[in-house]
């Protein structure tokens, strides 16, 4: 694997700076709890690439357009993180267990 070009590691070092404001998922009713990854990876010259979908244009809406892998929450237990996860596991077969990626790879709980 390529290693990060001086931009990609300058942006990765400031989103694990990053504080995020505190989230009122868990004030939302469980039909109103949803979560997206953004998944990050260096392509050949160390640039950083997002995964992107493409929402089927049989859906009512936003159909055809192109989203961050995400959902619905399916239990008030889930964590955001775990909503995301699971989401993108089963929209683009990223592992739920990060041994299974190669390494680095950094995920949040």
């Amino acid at each position: 694997m390529a290693s990060l070009t001086p931009a990609s590691a300058a942006a990765i070092a400031r989103l694990r700076a990053y504080v995020p404001p505190p989230t009122q998922y868990y004030n939302c009713p469980l039909t109103r709890r949803a979560a997206v990854l953004i998944l990050l990876f260096a392509d050949r010259k160390g640039d950083l690439r997002v995964v992107l979908t493409m929402r089927a244009s049989t859906l009512k809406s936003y159909a055809g357009q192109a989203a961050l892998p995400g959902g619905k929450a399916d239990a008030l237990t889930e964590t955001p993180f775990q909503t995301a996860r699971r989401e993108a596991y089963e929209e683009i077969g990223l592992p739920l267990s990060d041994a299974k990626l190669p390494p680095p790879s950094v995920s949040s709980t």
